[in-house]
């Protein structure tokens, strides 16, 4: 597996978004141990992600804290589709997510609860 360095990989992980002030879609750093964890402020949510030692391996461990109940099975679902394509991608392989989004926040909408998926995805983003 390799890591995502330098503009190509990073820029497709963050939509594009540069580290400039006052862009929503980039995040504040509230606290982080390099290179075991990372957290970020994602407009008021609470990225984290730590790497921990699994035989030869690395385990990703992520964590998104945030207010809104309805955006539970949305925000998994897109971890879930973006994690997805990471792995791939450290993995040496494409990822297709055609149609993923719409089945996995079905299946997580289930699994939390309507209450959990009262909130869709941002005006503007729909999802594959």
């Amino acid at each position: 597996m390799r890591g995502v360095r330098g503009g190509g990989p990073r820029r497709r992980w963050t939509d594009g978004a540069e580290n400039r002030p006052g862009d929503r879609r980039c995040p504040r750093s509230p606290g982080s141990d390099p290179p075991r964890l990372l957290e970020l402020d994602w407009s008021g949510d609470l990225l984290r992600f730590e790497l921990h030692p699994v035989g030869e391996g690395t385990e990703l461990v992520f964590t998104q804290t945030f207010d809104q109940l309805g955006r539970a099975a949305r925000d998994t679902t897109g971890w879930h589709v973006c994690l997805d394509a990471l792995g791939a991608h450290l993995d040496g392989a494409s990822h297709e997510a055609a149609g993923e989004w719409r089945r996995l926040n079905a299946h997580y909408a289930k699994e939390f609860g309507p209450e959990a998926a009262t909130i869709g995805p941002p005006e503007g983003h729909e999802p594959a």
